[in-house]
């Protein structure tokens, strides 16, 4: 009987942004849940820093060093309650962005908010 032999996977959907990031501090990982950013809803994403950016990279499960979203970190506003992080990005023109994060990994909401304050508080100074 063949056996098939599989050496490389071509995801069905290839992600789109721009491929091989590493963020250079790593706040969390969560699940997108809602936002006005063309995300997959339900998906993981990584979400970090990386020289006064706020980056949010993903899907994990596709491609975890793919740029999901993007910002100057001091444009970005940041809150944590109860089990969800929203993260906003002031309409600044034409539109705002938002996005919606629950069940993180590797960190509560409020101190993924409370980082991300106070890195665009230093990068502001």
């Amino acid at each position: 009987m063949p056996r098939l032999v599989v050496d490389h996977v071509v995801p069905a959907n290839p992600p789109t942004g721009t491929p091989a990031f590493a963020p250079a501090r790593t706040l969390a990982s969560g699940v997108y849940v809602a936002g006005t950013v063309g995300m997959r809803i339900g998906s993981r994403y990584l979400i970090g820093i990386s020289e006064g950016r706020l980056n949010v990279l993903g899907p994990m499960d596709e491609d975890p060093t793919t740029v999901a979203f993007e910002a100057p970190i001091e444009a970005i506003d940041a809150t944590g309650t109860n089990d969800r992080l929203i993260i906003s990005l002031p309409a600044r023109g034409r539109g705002g962005s938002v996005l919606a994060f629950i069940a993180l990994a590797g960190s509560t909401p409020a101190a993924v908010a409370e980082e991300i304050t106070r890195s665009s508080v230093q990068v502001a100074s």
